[in-house]
């Protein structure tokens, strides 16, 4: 279940790259590609947003059978008390050196999804607090899930993080 609900998360920052890049190229709401006299527009690149636009197509087409697989397996997962995060709840905006978070291997902008069991800011403090000798990170980067590990005897984490909320 945690597979995909990765691959989710994935999905949906490909999907909000292609919208961003839509918009950059001037295709906004999906307008017409044409003038009224039936010609191309010569604002935009049309050929660029026909290509983007049908990427876009087949991601959102991922996107809803994936979905369907997770609504398959969400009662099993709901039962086995298995915790499900759904996205970044912070973002890293510094990191000391030779901190936990600089040996894990954490980047200023890494949007981070985990924190040992915790998946929201309102859980960090405590949680850390309650960690034993590890610290396991699960970010995003990119395009990619990666768990970053590191000791924490220090009992801090050398790292600002700034709560996260995805641009609409």
């Amino acid at each position: 279940m945690e597979r995909l609900v990765d691959e989710r998360i994935i999905l949906e920052e490909r999907i909000l790259k292609l919208q961003t890049e839509l918009a950059a190229l001037g295709d906004v709401d999906g307008r017409d590609l044409t003038d009224k006299d039936g010609f191309p527009r010569s604002d935009i690149d049309v050929y660029s947003v026909r290509q983007k636009r049908a990427q876009l197509v087949l991601l959102k087409n991922d996107y809803k059978s994936l979905m369907a697989k997770i609504e398959a397996e969400l009662p099993n997962a709901l039962q086995s008390g298995m915790k499900i995060s759904s996205r970044p709840f912070a973002i890293v905006g510094s990191i000391e050196y030779d901190s936990p978070a600089f040996k894990a291997g954490l980047v200023v902008g890494d949007r981070i999804l985990k924190i040992n069991n915790c998946t929201s800011m309102n859980e960090v403090s405590s949680c850390l607090a309650a960690t034993g000798s590890e610290l396991v990170i699960k970010i995003l980067r990119g395009e990619s899930i990666l768990e970053l590990k590191s000791d924490y005897q220090s009992r801090r984490l050398g790292a600002k993080i700034i709560p996260f909320s995805p641009a609409k």
